[in-house]
């Protein structure tokens, strides 16, 4: 998944360039490679039932991730 796709759940601070890919249970992986940096997120959102939905998570564990580093 390319920045700008409508599933990307990028967030808002990995870079332009970054991509990843998601799975139906929750899980994602982004690789931001000007920040040298790889977000791998594990989850099992249908522990709780199929009708959730983890994508504001997504975005904000990416975006914690990106925070706690330095430029």
């Amino acid at each position: 998944m390319l920045r700008g796709d409508p599933f990307d759940a990028a967030g808002d601070l990995l870079s332009p360039v970054a991509y990843g890919h998601t799975g139906f249970t929750g899980t994602s992986l982004y690789v931001d490679p000007p920040r040298e940096l790889a977000c791998v997120l594990l989850t099992n959102r249908v522990h709780y039932g199929r009708d959730r939905s983890v994508a504001g998570l997504r975005a904000k564990f990416h975006n914690a991730a990106a925070a706690a580093i330095a430029d």
